[in-house]
């Protein structure tokens, strides 16, 4: 059991990055939903 906990928090942890880095990045607000919407979507079908 403590290893999915760990594994569902690194899962966290990376997704959390992905939105991060792409926020800090020069995109256009658009593709910054469209990202953090996919990375949510992506972690949350994941469970």
């Amino acid at each position: 059991m403590a290893t999915k906990s760990r594994l569902t928090y690194a899962k966290q942890l990376k997704a959390i990055s992905k939105v991060s880095e792409t926020i800090v990045s020069n995109l256009y607000i658009e593709d910054i939903l469209r990202l953090i919407t996919t990375v949510t979507k992506g972690e949350i079908s994941g469970y």
